[in-house]
């Protein structure tokens, strides 16, 4: 791993502080009282997260709201700079007292203050009598973040155990994400409003994030690691016990962490009472960290992720998106799939480490960045005239860029930042950050729109970012060190070497290994493990919804083909290129991948067709089309529970074939329906039958993957399969779709339902065609697969 020349970071402090990790008990937060309570106070301490991310899409979506653009006079330029900046100047205004108030007050005091300031500000802006009372409480709705902002992630990463510290430390910026989506999708309603209230009721709304915390607040226990440092011991050890080990104060991770933190906090505190910004500059390994920070803070928000968001509805326009429903959906659909992609990434920062998703965001985030740029170029070139061609791509790899980005830069950051800081440096050290954010987001809103304007091609600007971000990667790949595996106390020995206090703290091995259990193992060889299998599949019929929503969106904007377009390649660059030949020469499991490759195609052809059917050609509304829908949820759920039962009794090959023989008789249903036919007749049953084989097989598959392999090997098989499973899903829907196309477009029928009607009904038997595959590679893959699932003695 390289490192900076004549830092203090070497590759000898990072293995030694690896090595003296502690290897702590593993705990089941679900099964124990305290923790459950320590993380439903986490989750309202993530909601100012959130509500940074409200404010963060708010001005957005007003933007593309006509009666929002009517009132402020259509702001271009330095105007439209201000309004978005004005929140970054309040946010920097109360850098002195946020801090000084975390570090003498405790962490608690500022995030009740900065709350009653958010909501002030969100009252002011709602019932703005103009320009200036609206800046006002933006300049509020700021100030009052920033002081909730530097509390919340350092109280949260203070209370958590050391066993979900990072994951739930990079959660709680991934939230961002959540705020976000809420609020574009809360716009999409109020868009149909037809007065100031469409944009005036989604600021009022901003009000609500802070009046949930501000309720719970006095609950939320304080950051044991700060009472400490205000010599209340025994107030920290009561709430490391009631959290951390449910009241057992003599528990072994609660003594080591509370000497540890006692001890480091102790030599912290000889060495200097009170922390002051000046350290970051007095020891080599402060530099380092102080470089890191500001780094965390310009990248974060300076790579291009800040003009997508505050400028959509210039960069949509210009792009050829002109409809205010079509721009407000567009960032509703963005902000829900950067969410998902930063928690799951989030989820798996323990695994993955921080330096590998830090590098893989960057690394995609300019290679979209890049493909951007020359298509926008492009697009320019030909007057902006061919849309379809070249303006719609433009969206799908700014989506494609956000994706990259929210691998890291979303949630990472607060986590890296916490991390990297010793406790008396911590406040201060996540305040520098939050000054190089908000500068950098300051300078953009204030740059971008000038260069928006002024440039003669919005292209023209896409190039610098795409210079910049070629720079940030080589800062990233040589500067930014792993973290995980140390607790908050021994990271320090990464940066300090043993100048850190954690180095003169000495505990034997019988002390960090007595908080060591006997681990379980990785599947359980019982019933209970089918039943996971069979549950697990349950989120094919309830991901089918949210599939319908973001569809929907996608279909009304930049349309089926390049939404599908744009998953492949998100499926496609989410895999993994270092699958090992191996893998494939077994037999069942390459066999369960073709079939669950068509499969998943038939089963997403069948209920997309089937929905076409009901309202193109049928002309039933969307409620009257989802209620048809209902067998369809209701069978796929009662498959799970039946296969978790039967899997252990009857052979994989029988529940293999016999399902996919039910379900093959689904597709000829609707091939061969009458228009206007009674829906009890053949829809119901093609709804009935249609997932009775994906829901088996997708149990049976992972059944087989965990019997067919080493466990070091099951992970990969299992992401395999899975990835499969989704790009036959976009596989299966594009191609069905053109043929259903282009026999629609060559049948020279002139009744449009009619016409539409051959086109389906073609993309049916093609259906009927992969399910009769499916059939005979199950019969032949499978002939060896006996039973699994049954205890293995």
């Amino acid at each position: 791993m390289p490192f900076a020349v004549g830092s203090s970071v070497t590759k000898q402090d990072l293995a030694v502080a690896q090595a003296e990790a502690p290897q702590l008990a593993k705990v089941k937060w679900w099964a124990d009282p305290g923790m459950r309570q320590l993380y439903f106070y986490a989750a309202i301490l993530c909601v100012c997260s959130a509500t940074t991310g409200y404010d963060g899409s708010m001005l957005n979506t007003s933007q593309a709201m006509d009666d929002w653009q009517d009132y402020f006079g259509h702001p271009t330029g330095s105007k439209l700079g201000i309004l978005n900046s004005i929140y970054q100047i309040g946010s920097i205004a109360s850098f002195p007292f946020a801090p000084f108030m975390a570090d003498h007050f405790g962490r608690k005091l500022p995030i009740a203050v900065g709350c009653l300031i958010m909501i002030l500000g969100a009252f002011l802006s709602a019932f703005t009598n103009g320009y200036g009372m609206y800046l006002g409480g933006r300049f509020l709705v700021g100030f009052g973040n920033s002081l909730a902002q530097l509390s919340c992630p350092v109280l949260l990463t203070e209370i958590c155990h050391p066993q979900h510290r990072a994951i739930v430390s990079a959660i709680y910026n991934c939230l961002w994400n959540l705020g976000a989506t809420l609020c574009a999708f809360i716009g999409l309603g109020t868009i149909n409003i037809s007065s100031n209230w469409s944009w005036r009721s989604i600021t009022l709304i901003q009000a609500v994030p802070s009046l949930i915390q501000i309720t719970f607040i006095w609950w939320i226990p304080e950051s044991p690691r700060w009472l400490m440092a205000n010599e209340r011991h025994e107030e920290a050890l009561t709430i490391l016990s009631k959290y951390h080990a449910n009241g057992d104060s003599n528990n072994a991770t609660v003594q080591f962490e509370y000497n540890e933190i006692k001890d480091t906090i102790s030599l912290e505190y000889q060495a200097k009472k009170t922390g002051s910004y000046l350290d970051f500059i007095r020891t080599k390994g402060n530099r380092y960290r102080l470089m890191l920070l500001i780094s965390l803070g310009i990248i974060s928000q300076y790579s291009g992720n800040a003009l997508i968001s505050n400028y959509s509805n210039i960069i949509y326009e210009g792009a050829g998106i002109k409809d205010q429903a079509q721009k407000t959906g567009l960032n509703a659909g963005e902000n829900m799939l950067k969410l998902f992609v930063a928690i799951g990434c989030s989820l798996g920062i323990d695994r993955f480490g921080r330096r590998p998703l830090f590098l893989t965001a960057t690394v995609g985030m300019l290679l979209f960045f890049l493909a951007w740029t020359i298509v926008a170029a492009r697009f320019e070139a030909t007057g902006k005239t061919e849309i379809k061609r070249l303006g719609y791509p433009q969206i799908a790899l700014i989506w494609l860029f956000d994706v990259c980005y929210s691998i890291a830069w979303s949630g990472l950051i607060v986590a890296y930042a916490l991390e990297i800081c010793p406790f008396r440096l911590r406040a201060r050290g996540l305040m520098i950050m939050n000054f190089f954010i908000q500068v950098a987001l300051t300078i953009g809103n204030q740059t971008n729109p000038v260069a928006l304007e002024n440039l003669p091609n919005n292209w023209n600007f896409w190039c610098f970012y795409t210079v910049w971000i070629a720079v940030e990667l080589v800062f990233v790949f040589f500067f930014y060190v792993e973290t995980k595996g140390p607790t908050l106390e021994e990271i320090a020995r990464i940066f300090d070497g043993d100048d850190a206090n954690v180095a003169q703290v000495n505990y034997n091995d019988s002390e960090k290994q007595a908080a060591i259990e006997t681990s379980e193992p990785i599947h359980h060889e019982r019933p209970w493990r089918n039943v996971a299998f069979a549950i697990n599949g349950m989120g094919s019929p309830l991901g089918y919804a949210l599939g319908l929503v973001l569809g929907g969106i996608f279909t009304d904007t930049i349309g089926w083909r390049w939404s599908y377009y744009m998953m492949a390649i998100i499926n496609f660059c989410l895999s993994t290129a270092l699958i090992p030949n191996s893998l494939w020469r077994n037999r069942s499991f390459t066999s369960v991948c073709i079939a669950v490759f068509l499969c998943w195609a038939s089963l997403n052809g069948i209920e997309y067709f089937t929905t076409l059917y009901f309202q193109k050609v049928e002309g039933l509304s969307a409620l009257q089309s989802s209620l048809r829908f209902l067998p369809h949820v209701i069978m796929g759920v009662a498959v799970n529970v039946i296969t978790g039962v039967l899997i252990a009794k009857v052979k994989v090959r029988t529940l293999a074939v016999v399902s996919a023989l039910i379900t093959m008789v689904a597709a000829p249903l609707m091939a061969t329906v009458d228009v206007g036919e009674n829906y009890w007749l053949a829809p119901f049953w093609a709804m009935f039958l249609s997932p009775v084989n994906p829901d088996v097989l997708f149990t049976v598959s992972n059944l087989v993957i965990s019997d067919a392999y080493p466990p070091e090997m099951q992970s990969l098989a299992g992401g395999v399969f899975n990835e499969v499973a989704q790009f036959g899903n976009s596989v299966g829907l594009a191609i069905t779709a053109a043929i259903a196309a282009s026999v629609t477009k060559h049948s020279g029928i002139t009744a449009r339902e009619e016409a539409l009607m051959k086109g389906y009904r073609a993309a049916f038997w093609t259906i009927f065609a992969s399910c009769c595959t499916v059939t005979i590679v199950v019969w032949l893959g499978l002939k060896k697969g006996g039973i699994v699932g049954r205890k293995q003695d």
